[in-house]
């Protein structure tokens, strides 16, 4: 609204579009723009870089958190650590034109830094979750307990996540059901480590796996494969089974000590292993939960499930009771009777 200061004075204040305002003692006016009539009309090249913005953010801030660690030391002046991955994105890590622009993964640095970067790494579909693994052989083998950072990224939703995790660089691979669980297989990782005190990182390294076909087939094979041991190991018990009599008679005069055997002897290791993993997830128990039954973290219950840490007898009992599982076994497949 406009207002008069003093009588046989212009006013000075808005008048529909006109607006009188005074400057260095002279009154001015300015019409402004009718927004019915105004549109954001934007050139080719300013909706490209829209899109190009919209599409690093997106990337970017579900990982705000890790970032600040990862790229710390790209940080310029008052610059963030932020700003230095969200200017590596749009100098090297986008392809395509508007309005196609999408990510270029293989460009991508999710981290970067002194640390010795591991030569290559892979990840790979196995029955029982995503197993990464990744090269151990270092100049500096002080760097072997530095800890495993890994990031996701999902192609269909354009999301990322990532987190340091409780795995060291000395152990060579991890496995996750985690990831299976939570997303779709066409996505891309990233891994990478850093120290203990989580100060410094090395370059990451770009690991992708096969689209959401490819994964549902070798599933599929996965599956087969474990139907037809299932099977075998089920008619060598028909065949290897006696009556109490038979078994009675044939040790008449027969009996030999008891040979003392291992565990490694009594069991074979990957045969155990599957089992377990298979009762897991027939009870709908994902690797954390299952944790916290038998005293271990989920980091720990994964190295024991992919072989990593060797199981022993004391935690396979827990395992068991865990599971609800009563153990037994054939003695005469190991002892000569």
């Amino acid at each position: 609204m406009a207002v008069r200061r003093k009588p046989g004075m212009d006013p000075t204040g808005k008048i529909g579009h006109v607006v009188n305002y005074e400057r260095n003692g002279e009154l001015c006016q300015r019409i402004l723009p009718d927004k019915s009539k105004h549109k954001d009309a934007k050139s080719p090249k300013q909706m490209a870089q829209r899109q190009r913005l919209s599409v690093t953010v997106l990337f970017t801030q579900y990982i705000a958190d890790l970032i600040r660690l990862t790229y710390a030391s790209q940080r310029k002046g008052r610059g963030t650590a932020g700003n230095a991955i969200s200017s590596h994105i749009l100098r090297e890590g986008l392809t395509g034109e508007y309005p196609n622009i999408t990510i270029d993964c293989e460009k991508i640095m999710i981290s970067r830094g002194e640390l010795e970067a591991p030569k290559w790494a892979t990840v790979k579909i196995v029955e029982d979750g995503y197993l990464f693994e990744w090269d151990t052989a270092l100049k500096d083998k002080e760097r072997l307990d530095d800890l495993m950072l890994a990031v996701k990224y999902s192609r269909s939703t354009g999301i990322t996540e990532g987190d340091v995790l409780d795995v060291k660089r000395k152990d060579g691979k991890f496995l996750s059901d985690e990831i299976q669980t939570s997303g779709d297989p066409d996505c891309d990782w990233w891994i990478g480590f850093c120290n203990k005190e989580r100060t410094m990182c090395c370059d990451s390294v770009y690991v992708r796996w096969e689209s959401a076909g490819e994964a549902a087939r070798h599933q599929a094979l996965l599956l087969n494969e474990r139907q037809e041991k299932a099977l075998t190991h089920k008619q060598t018990e028909v065949e290897n089974e006696t009556s109490v009599d038979d078994a009675t008679d044939e040790l008449q005069g027969q009996l030999k000590p008891m040979p003392i055997v291992s565990m490694d002897e009594l069991f074979d290791p990957d045969v155990i292993l599957q089992e377990i993993i298979a009762l897991r997830k027939q009870q709908g128990i994902n690797q954390t939960k299952f944790g916290e039954m038998i005293g271990k973290s989920r980091s720990q219950i994964s190295k024991i499930e992919s072989g990593t840490q060797k199981l022993t007898l004391t935690m396979f009992y827990k395992i068991l009771k865990a599971l609800n599982v009563e153990m037994r076994y054939n003695l005469s497949t190991v002892m000569d009777v």
